[in-house]
């Protein structure tokens, strides 16, 4: 069985790690991390919008409740495709997806 391939980016400043994001199989966002005294330096946005050049759609899941980080990544262009509830913990959580624009 072919395990699935992840790509993880680093954003660094001065040789210190400040945050990383990794895409795991085709386009789905596993994890979006800062540091906590590097929040709202927009380090985040950067990680998203590089792994927008590399990917032509992204997905994630987010809890019903963290309305900070849905906000973020409506703010980025990502659009809720589905609720649903994580069978792990229980919690509601959306399925959003950002696709790449195509001119026409």
């Amino acid at each position: 069985k072919k395990k699935k391939k992840s790509d993880t980016y680093v954003y660094t400043e001065k040789e210190e790690i400040k945050g990383f994001i990794s895409i795991l199989g085709d386009g789905y966002i596993g994890a979006v991390f800062v540091r906590l005294d590097s929040l709202r330096q927009g380090i985040g946005r950067k990680l998203i919008n590089y792994v927008k050049e590399k990917y032509d759609k992204l997905t994630l899941n987010v809890y019903e409740k963290n309305m900070d980080a849905i906000l973020f990544y409506v703010a980025l262009g990502f659009v809720n495709t589905k609720i649903q509830v994580d069978e792990e913990t229980g919690e509601k959580e959306y399925v959003m997806e950002w696709k790449e624009e195509t001119e026409k």
